[in-house]
């Protein structure tokens, strides 16, 4: 009797480490979720989805580009240069969707990128 007394203590103590333990996972999993919500937040630098996507197809084309040119890929830089007219449709579906602060935003990011693919140029044709 002793030792199921002793059985029922030692699995009652297990089982309430073991709920504690499932408490701090679930906490410890909301707060990554928490994390990753507020990163996901903090790279998005505009309200619309067609100012995000423009963004992201221009950050994709100038790391495109920038290999293409460093690697001095003929045929990357033939797709990228077809790829020019999606970007111009895309820049207008940002700019339509923008309005204020944002669109502001968005020019000075569109400079930036500018001046980025001029910095790849100077430093290939060096």
């Amino acid at each position: 009797m002793k030792k199921l007394l002793a059985i029922l203590i030692a699995s009652s103590a297990l089982l309430a480490s073991c709920k504690n333990e499932a408490k701090e996972k679930e906490a410890a999993t909301q707060n990554t979720s928490a994390v990753q919500n507020t990163t996901a937040q903090e790279e998005r630098m505009f309200s619309t989805p067609e100012a995000e996507d423009y963004k992201n197809f221009m950050e994709a084309l100038v790391y495109e580009y920038k290999t293409a040119a460093e690697t001095k890929n003929s045929a990357a830089m033939e797709k990228l240069s077809r790829l020019t007219g999606e970007l111009a449709q895309k820049s207008e579906a940002a700019i339509k969707s923008l309005s204020g602060e944002e669109l502001s935003k968005l020019q000075k990011f569109i400079e930036e990128k500018n001046e980025e693919i001029e910095a790849i140029k100077a430093s290939v044709g060096k």
